[in-house]
C-alpha cells in the first residue's frame, strides 16, 4: 500500500467518523427536545395541581422563616405547601 492509498483511507475513515458523530448528535439533539417538551408538560400540569389544592385545601398558613422580611409570600400552608398569595394560583388566560 502507497501513502496516497493510505492517505485516502484515512480520509475515507474520518468521514464515516464524522458522518456517524453527525447523526449521534442529531439522535443527542432530538431527546434534549423531547425532554424540554416533556418538562413543561409536567410543569404546566404541576401548575394546575397547585392551583387546584390552593382552592380546594383547608389551609392552616404559616409564617415562613426562610423568606426575607419583605418578601410577599411570608406565609405558607403546612398542609399543601402552598403561598398565602391567591394571585400566584389564578388561571390566567392571555390572547
Amino acid at each position: 500500500m502507497n501513502i496516497s492509498q493510505e492517505s485516502d483511507n484515512i480520509i475515507e475513515n474520518y468521514e464515516k467518523n464524522t458522518d456517524s458523530l453527525i447523526n449521534e448528535l442529531n439522535i443527542v439533539n432530538s431527546e434534549i427536545q423531547y425532554i424540554i417538551k416533556r418538562r413543561n408538560q409536567l410543569e404546566n400540569v404541576k401548575k394546575d395541581i397547585e392551583r387546584d389544592l390552593y382552592y380546594t385545601c383547608n389551609h392552616e398558613f404559616i409564617l415562613d422563616n426562610k423568606d426575607c422580611y419583605d418578601d410577599i409570600c411570608k406565609y405558607i400552608c403546612k398542609k399543601c405547601k402552598c403561598y398565602e398569595n391567591e394571585y400566584m394560583y389564578k388561571n390566567y388566560t392571555y390572547s
